[in-house]
């Protein structure tokens, strides 16, 4: 079973290319305010789908 401090991890080694911000703080323990500010600098490669922003 996956492990409950990784809300990515997958029974079976498949790990997403991009994720959600919320999903990035939880993997990071970088806030959401500096992931924004990683991303405003380019230091964070990121894309909008819809109204949901992805980096990775």
């Amino acid at each position: 079973m996956a492990d409950s401090q990784n809300p990515l991890q997958s029974d079976i080694g498949i790990h997403p290319i991009s994720v959600r911000i919320p999903i990035a703080v939880k993997m990071t323990d970088i806030g959401r305010s500096k992931q924004c500010e990683f991303i405003g600098a380019g230091e964070i490669e990121s894309i909008k789908v819809g109204r949901r922003d992805w980096c990775w």
